[in-house]
Formats: C-alpha cells, sequence, structure tokens
C-alpha cells in the first residue's frame, strides 16, 4: 500500500494517487487524521495504525509515503472550530513529524522539524551544500531597508539568468530527468542528494562561463511528470 500525503487542494497529488490506484495507492490529507482508528506508538510498529480512505490499516502494510505537504495549515481545516485551529495545525504538524519518521525507509523524503517533505532551506543553505559537493554557484546577496520599512529586497550580486538557459533537473534516488547533463554535473547532484539525505530533488542549474552553475535546488517535484511518477513507484517496488 502507497499513501500520498497531501493539501486538499493538492490537484496533481489526487491525479497521482488515482494513477497509483491499482498498486493500492491511498489519498491521506490531514482532515483524515480526524477520525477514529489511528494508533501510534513510538518503536511498536506492529501495534501502530492508521485510516485511510476510511478503514483502519496496519501500518506494517503501508509500503511508501510520498509527502506533498510542508505542514498542516489552517486552511485544511474547515471540519475544526475556527477558534481552535491554530493550535490543531500545530498539533498535527508534530504527529505527522513523529509517524513519518517512524516509517523509515519507506518515506520520500524525510520530514524535518520545519518541513515534512525535506528541509525547508533558502537559497543561501541550497548554496552552501551545492559548494560542499564542488558545484560552482551565483553569488547571493540579500538587499534590505533601513529599518522601520515593510519591504525587503532580495537579489543576487549579478543579474538573473534568462528562463530559456535555465536547466531544471529532477532526481528520483538516483535517477535523473530533465535536460541532459555532463558526467561531472551528474556526480555533484548525486553527492547533492546524498550529503543532504534528499532523495527527491529539483535542481536548477545554467552554463556560465563554459561550467555548469548551481542556481537553486527544491524537494518539490513535478508528479505530473509520467517518467517521475514511474520512478518514484520503482523506488518502493526496488526496495521490498
Amino acid at each position: 500500500m502507497i499513501v500520498v500525503l497531501a493539501s486538499r487542494f493538492d490537484a496533481s497529488a489526487a491525479r497521482l494517487a488515482e494513477r497509483w490506484r491499482s498498486h493500492g495507492a491511498r489519498l491521506l490529507t490531514p482532515e483524515g487524521l480526524s477520525v477514529r482508528g489511528w494508533c501510534h506508538e513510538s518503536g511498536a510498529v506492529d501495534r501502530s495504525t492508521a485510516v485511510l480512505d476510511g478503514e483502519v490499516v496496519p501500518l506494517r502494510s503501508i509500503d511508501g509515503v510520498l509527502t506533498r505537504l510542508s505542514g498542516v495549515s489552517e486552511d485544511e481545516l474547515p471540519h475544526i472550530v475556527p477558534g481552535e485551529r491554530a493550535y490543531v495545525s500545530s498539533e498535527m504538524t508534530s504527529f505527522l513529524v513523529a509517524w513519518l519518521s517512524s516509517l523509515e525507509g519507506r518515506v520520500l523524503n524525510r520530514p524535518t522539524p520545519a518541513c515534512l517533505c525535506g528541509p525547508n532551506w533558502g537559497m543561501e543553505q541550497w548554496a552552501h551544500e551545492a559548494t560542499r559537493v564542488g558545484f560552482p554557484i551565483r553569488p547571493v546577496r540579500r538587499l534590505a531597508r533601513a529599518f522601520g520599512q515593510a519591504q525587503t529586497d532580495v537579489g543576487r550580486g549579478q543579474a538573473e539568468p534568462a528562463q530559456a538557459d535555465l536547466r531544471h533537473v529532477t532526481l528520483v534516488g538516483r535517477r535523473l530527468f530533465g535536460r541532459s547533463i555532463d558526467e561531472t554535473t551528474e556526480r555533484r547532484v548525486l553527492r547533492l542528494s546524498q550529503a543532504t539525505n534528499v532523495e527527491l530533488l529539483t535542481m536548477t542549474l545554467v552554463r556560465e562561463g563554459g561550467s555548469t552553475v548551481f542556481v537553486g535546488a527544491s524537494p518539490w517535484v513535478d508528479v505530473d511528470r509520467p517518467e517521475v511518477a514511474d520512478a518514484i513507484l520503482e523506488r518502493w517496488e526496488v526496495e521490498r
């Protein structure tokens, strides 16, 4: 059984769950946490249960979880009285961090305290990690207005590359999709994935001065692309 954990507004996740229906896929939204039957015991997977599509299922029957949710927001909880939504959304997010962490190798990507689907880093942190694995990077500079002015300008130390020059590469496990890249860049992409423990990754690159330069990265991938969806599914089948 495969679980797609996502927002109730995520149409791509709903389509993906339907695409994987023959593989036992179930769509889980935060609203689905507010039903009887959930049981989470830390270190006791055999006694833990989840509720998926109204059915109580043992945790051991879940082969994989794809998380498409950074955290539970109040908008996800129309069934909770307005005055309690902030508290409930915070508690649900904390529960999901613990629940996903208990599933060990079955979750892509592993949750962090700041984001359920992987690291919630800004461009500075990603740039730092990229330099550690050998990527040349574009200089990053933030320009803040004087104290008391609400707006903040965010910029880089050089002109932004044209969209046509950018190369978007998607990584699933050790498989790459998107515009072709040279072997050196491919090795750097794989090292970055390993160093950050992120198996699902979208990376933006650009060619400058004869080198492939790192621009940015995100743990979000386009699951509407059939080849990406199939590669994610195969990742769990290989693990079985």
